[in-house]
Parts: C-alpha cells; sequence; structure tokens
C-alpha cells in the first residue's frame, strides 16, 4: 500500500467545505448525467469531473463494518469511535483506505485496473458533499496505482463522479444494498 507514504491530506479527500462548493458550482454547469433508479424512480443525476483526491470515502460503507471491528482490535491505540467521530479525518479516511485496499488485494482489482483499457467506465457514485456511496474499493484502486505512478497512470488523475440528489441515511443505504447485489449478481 503506496498511500501511507503520502503527506498529502488531498490525496485522501478535499476538506469538506471545498467539496461542496465545487460540488455546487460543478453540478449547476454539467450537461453529462447518469441514469439510476434512485428514491422509488429512475433518475438522471448530474455527474462531474473531479481530480482523484477529491471525494472522500464513506466511513458508513455496509462492506467494510466488520473490518472496521477487525481494524479497532488489531489497533488498540485508535480510539474506538475513529469511524463514526469525525468522516472527514485523515486518520479515519487512512483507516478506511487501509480496510478497502485489503478489500481491493483480495478481488485483485489493482491487476484488473493496471491494463490500459481497464479505465473508469462508469460514474462512482457520490452525495452531494462528495461522500462515496458507491464505488470506495474502485476509488482506493485508482488512487493506489496513480499515486504509485503518476505518469503511467495519468488517466486516473481526474475521475467522473455522479452527484445525488438531497437524501438522508436510509435511501443511502438502500441504494448501497442494491447496487452490491446487482454487483455481486454480474
Amino acid at each position: 500500500m503506496i498511500i501511507e507514504n503520502l503527506h498529502d491530506y488531498q490525496a485522501l479527500g478535499a476538506p469538506l467545505l471545498k467539496r461542496i462548493d465545487e460540488i455546487t458550482k460543478k453540478t449547476a454547469a454539467s450537461s453529462r448525467y447518469f441514469g439510476l433508479d434512485f428514491m422509488g424512480k429512475y433518475r438522471d443525476i448530474p455527474t462531474i469531473e473531479v481530480r482523484i483526491d477529491f471525494p472522500v470515502y464513506r466511513l458508513a460503507n455496509g462492506r467494510t463494518r466488520t473490518f472496521q471491528r477487525e481494524y479497532l482490535a488489531l489497533h488498540p491505540d485508535e480510539p474506538k469511535d475513529i469511524f463514526t467521530r469525525d468522516h472527514d479525518s485523515f486518520a479515519a479516511q487512512m483507516a478506511q483506505h487501509s480496510i478497502l485496499y485489503r478489500l481491493v488485494e483480495e478481488e485483485d482489482l489493482l491487476k484488473a485496473f493496471r491494463t490500459e483499457n481497464m479505465q473508469q467506465t462508469e460514474p462512482i457514485i457520490c452525495t452531494s458533499e462528495g461522500v462515496v456511496v458507491n464505488g470506495n474499493r474502485r476509488l482506493c484502486a485508482w488512487r493506489e496505482l496513480y499515486h504509485n505512478d503518476q505518469k503511467k497512470y495519468k488517466y486516473f488523475e481526474t475521475i467522473t463522479i455522479a452527484i445525488l440528489p438531497p437524501c438522508d441515511k436510509r435511501a443511502i443505504e438502500e441504494l448501497e444494498k442494491r447496487l452490491q447485489i446487482q454487483n455481486s449478481m454480474r
């Protein structure tokens, strides 16, 4: 895992106010959309292009909850509320990155994305605050590749994200579950 060597906070997400401001401006000007069944109806949600270091991982990711408990058991010096206290903290995002990296390795995603014909084909789905709802593992793999060799993987310097309309936690969890089931059935 290479990102732990980076000293730039931006490598794991821009500050919240910067994310909100940039998303607001870019979605207002966007003419690109991604079709998605969300909150009971089909919607065209705006897509924008951002730097790979812009979004943050979703710490309430259902796929990583068990691994977060394991992380806390293996790192007794970490605060017990690291994954719930401050979503944007560098420590929490770094811990989540290490968990996602483990999943990336288990599924051999780095190998898949190392080939030039395996670039981004679908947007990463984010909230209006730039929190990744779907695509956390892909983002982790792309960050690893890009930060390991920025010249070779220059095409991951910017990524496309689709911005969900305002919604509550339950709508996000339902979307996450549905998309994970769909991905498992592919």
